[in-house]
């Protein structure tokens, strides 16, 4: 599984979604966060911190960015630690 990072314009809180990996480039395979809170369309632009990382990458990126104050959805992060 990929992850994405992104956050409505609306809100300031990045949320996590599910990716995948095309020809073009990385696209949300749902446009449903993790969360259930957040909705987001592949046609439109949206900001993210990052695209298509694996659950190793994104849980250190979320780290990372958590470190420098950025705010992240609580909820999304905790389902890529629920398996373990």
């Amino acid at each position: 599984m990929l992850y994405c990072l992104c956050k409505n314009n609306d809100d300031n809180t990045y949320h996590l979604f599910e990716c995948k990996k095309e020809l073009n480039g990385c696209y949300l395979k749902s446009g449903k966060s993790f969360c259930k809170k957040e909705t987001l369309s592949n046609s439109y632009k949206h900001e993210c911190k990052f695209t298509c990382e694996d659950i190793k990458e994104a849980r250190i990126k979320i780290a990372e960015l958590a470190n420098k104050g950025e705010q992240i959805c609580g909820v999304c992060v905790s389902t890529l630690y629920k398996n373990e």
